[in-house]
């Protein structure tokens, strides 16, 4: 990372939120402040000397926190209202506007601009880049309506973007700007009104995703949610100054909370009265405004605005108007200095932080790898649902699935967007008044955009949470509500072809693929498809607990569910993991349950012998030596030692079983797995081995225990082989990849965007040695991830751009760059399943 991105990091988002909070309470404490930052910066930067850093703060002074044209300078301004300056240094380089148009991310700066605005967002660069832009040019900017994620200056590559592009894999519940969403909705009501807030959450106990180790252990400072009414309560005394309103009894309030935590119920009562106050002139001056209702929820959006039109009020993105254009105002008078704004730089600091603070809670920025860590982010995703009153929970969720849906298909020509919802979702788009209010509320879009959108509808995978010894068979009670799921589900479907909403076209099983294989959701799968759903896709090989088990289960996918050309796998991460960098990273070792390490293995061993792989002597005698261990702590060698016949009893598992309560038993037998090719008597020997599985107490129990053990040097090479012959086998049967850049990147095993499997499963420059397999581009939880579409298009294109062969120069033209995007939006654009609209 270079220093300037170190140094804005380590000041906005790992500066302790108390470090300026003692500078409210304790002026004397600001000169405390660059030796505890250079501390910092210099721990998170290692490519610099102690010497090397002791020269920042020189270099600072001198360069990056002084603006000659608005007289700040270390002589009329101390070091931390100089600090600010710091977002318009890096802005400055990053970005570019014309006049009042919208702002452009410089094209060659658009990784360094990711990097940045991930952790912080991006009007906290955005907005003091404009302010200064427009207070130098006589500027006045009235729109705030800008996208959320901007577009960049890049001509060519922008003609190709404005062409319509589908979008086949996105939630639609993650789609909206879910941190903004949650702290507008914070901000406007920063006490609960519910009993969820008491329960043990990461504003009443601590940061849980953003690694903070002193929040971990230790309540002696406020907790994240006081800091967050603290933040309300700044964000008041801002809002006032600016309307030179400002009390003194707000500066003291904010700094007796901070000092004092036997006054805080004086700020929080305060607060909730202030902001009741301002919510309440809002509804009265929405009675004479053009403004929407539901858009009093902030009071920082200003009702009486003389400058609203009608493209304005008609955006998606209006949400966003209150809050960037509360910053506008406080950084312009900062640069200009207008009634002495440069005085409140602490509190504006301070509110800054702990909105970058409680960020890192919401948008996955943090450096764990897997889809646990995910999930935590996801299941977050709509909290501001949960601390509003019934009213309020019906204006943010007419807002919200609006903002969700015409921000994922923007403007014209619409992109497609096949939008995931759970089963029990399903009933709510079709309610004529809600998909109304999404595609007509706010008429930013034409009534022909409905068409662009058509529904999948998704099954969450779950963990087998029953007791073995009270269940039949594991996972039995998720096996019981898929099916009344699935029965919803094709009700639905044979209910598609009105034109007021959109069309279900296809189901999918998402979620933690480690807690639930394709087994439990492969006769729901192909009993949809005897019901008429013939697109399917299933999340898999996106997290694993080794390559072969993320191999296995796409493999599992492709074969339990009958796959056909055009259906998909989501992700797919482990046919792109590189064997050697994985198993080497890991020093050979392998921590894995022992249920999932004997399916492995035996899996492995006739898979590649199916597929005319010779395995290395050393990883046979692995499998041998694992097989004959596991089977006999599980059972199995009590019912055949035979490792041939246990993988059959695997193909088994696909299955429907007795338990299985189907809601049409007529077509039972049609949507039955088993091989008709095996005899008689191999079915009789395998069937125990499957009942041993499913049902057997003590299995379960101790298949679930892990094991820790060395695999041979040989393994990583046998899985390279086996990675090369599905990936064949993908190209050939014309089943379709669906990769999502941004969120493979942190839920997988990649650091860089050049690093994607992309360009491995479809090669940039075709070539009879390399693959050509369908792959589609897509956004998948676009809110938590802080991407778009064209955003994720974008940034392959850069990745791309900036690849170097062994002399140095550039692997892939410009030309070969936009052959391949256009490549990749066709497939997406074919890909996408159609609609009967």
């Amino acid at each position: 990372m270079d220093l300037l991105r170190s140094t804005i990091e380590s000041f906005f988002y790992r500066l302790p939120i108390e470090a300026i909070a003692e500078c409210i309470v304790n002026e004397d404490k600001e000169a405390m402040v660059p030796d505890l930052f250079n501390e910092i910066v210099t721990h998170e930067n290692h490519s610099f000397t102690y010497p090397e850093m002791s020269l920042l703060g020189d270099m600072l002074d001198s360069e990056w926190i002084v603006d000659d044209e608005f007289k700040i300078s270390v002589s009329n301004t101390s070091f931390l209202c100089r600090t600010p300056l710091l977002l318009h240094y890096f802005s400055k380089n990053a970005l570019r506007c014309n006049n009042l148009s919208n702002p452009l991310v410089r094209f060659n700066q658009l990784l360094r601009w990711r990097t940045l605005t991930l952790l912080l967002g991006e009007d906290q660069f955005t907005i003091p880049f404009l302010a200064r832009f427009d207070l130098s040019h006589r500027l006045t900017r009235t729109d705030f309506c800008w996208p959320n994620i901007l577009e960049h200056d890049n001509f060519r590559l922008n003609i190709f973007l404005r062409e319509t592009l589908s979008d086949t894999h996105s939630h639609i519940n993650a789609a909206l700007d879910v941190f903004e969403f949650n702290w507008i909705a914070r901000m406007n009501n920063p006490i609960s009104l519910t009993d969820k807030e008491s329960q043990r959450d990461f504003f009443n106990d601590g940061t849980r995703l953003g690694y903070d180790a002193v929040r971990h252990f230790s309540q002696i400072n406020l907790n994240l949610g006081a800091w967050t009414i603290i933040a309300a309560a700044l964000r008041i005394l801002i809002f006032r100054h600016l309307k030179n309103e400002q009390r003194q009894e707000d500066k003291e309030n904010i700094a007796n909370a901070i000092s004092d935590p036997g006054s805080f119920s004086d700020i929080c009562t305060s607060t909730m009265n202030d902001i009741g106050l301002l919510q309440t002139e809002a509804l009265k001056l929405n009675i004479d405004s053009p403004m929407p209702i539901e858009y009093a929820f902030d009071y920082a959006i200003p009702q009486d605005f003389e400058h609203f039109n009608e493209t304005m009020l008609s955006s998606p993105f209006m949400v966003h108007f209150g809050e960037r254009y509360l910053l506008y105002r406080w950084f312009r008078g900062y640069y200009g200095n207008d009634g002495d704004t440069r005085t409140l730089t602490p509190y504006m600091l301070l509110y800054l932080l702990i909105k970058a603070k409680v960020r890192r809670e919401y948008i996955q920025s943090n450096e764990l790898v897997g889809f646990r860590n995910f999930k935590n982010y996801q299941d977050r995703k709509t909290n501001f649902y949960d601390f509003q009153t019934v009213d309020m929970r019906r204006v943010y969720g007419q807002i919200a699935y609006r903002y969700a849906v015409q921000s994922s298909l923007g403007l014209k020509p619409y992109n497609n967007v096949e939008a995931r919802i759970t089963p029990g979702v399903i009933k709510k788009f079709r309610d004529i008044d809600i998909c109304r209010n999404i595609f007509k509320g706010g008429r930013s879009i034409g009534d022909d955009a409905i068409r662009n959108i058509t529904f999948v509808a998704h099954f969450i995978k779950k963990p087998d949470s029953g007791d073995p010894y009270r269940t039949n068979c594991r996972h039995q009670k998720v096996r019981e509500n898929l099916w009344k799921d699935v029965a919803e589900v094709v009700e639905a479907y044979r209910r598609n072809g009105n034109p007021e909403y959109p069309d279900l076209t296809g189901i999918d099983a998402a979620a933690d693929e480690l807690a639930c294989r394709p087994e439990v959701f492969a006769p729901m799968f192909r009993y949809a498809r005897h019901c008429g759903i013939n697109h399917f896709t299933y999340h898999a090989g996106e997290d694993f607990y080794d390559i072969v088990d993320g191999l296995r289960t796409i493999c599992e996918a492709i074969d339990f569910f009958r796959y056909s050309m055009g259906d998909r796998i989501g992700h797919g991460l482990a046919l792109g993991t590189d064997p050697s960098t994985f198993y080497s990273e890991r020093h050979l070792l392998l921590m894995i349950p022992r249920q999932i390490l004997l399916d492995n293995l035996v899996w492995l061993k006739y898979e590649a012998g199916n597929a005319h792989i010779s395995l290395s002597s050393d990883t046979l005698l692995f499998i041998e030596k694992y097989f004959n261990t596991l089977a006999r702590e599980l059972g199995y060698i009590d019912i055949s030692p035979n490792p041939y016949e246990y993988y059959l009893s695997m193909k088994l598992r696909g299955d429907i079983m007795e338990e299985d309560i189907i809601p049409l038993t007529d077509f039972t037998d049609e949507v039955r797995y088993t091989n008709p090719d095996w005899s008689l008597a191999e079915k009789e020997s395998i069937i125990p081995l499957w009942h041993h599985y499913e049902k057997n107490p003590e299995c379960r129990i101790k298949g679930k225990r892990p094991i820790a053990m060395t695999v041979p040097e040989s393994y990583a090479a046998d899985i390279a082989q086996l990675q090369e012959t599905i990936l064949s086998n993908l190209e050939h049967e014309g089943i379709v990849i669906e990769t999502n850049p941004s969120s493979n990147l942190k839920i997988g095993r990649f650091s860089r965007y050049d690093q994607h499997p992309i360009t491995h499963f479809n090669s940039v420059i075709p070539s009879p040695d390399r693959h050509s397999i369908v792959v589609t581009v897509n956004t998948d939880d676009k809110g938590v991830f802080s991407t778009s579409l064209t955003n994720e298009f974008s940034l392959l294109a850069i990745a791309l751009k900036k690849q170097k062969n062994t002399n140095g120069n550039r692997l892939y033209s410009e030309g070969q760059i936009e052959d391949y995007l256009h490549r990749l939006a066709a497939y997406g654009n074919v890909s996408k399943r159609p609609s009967t609209n």
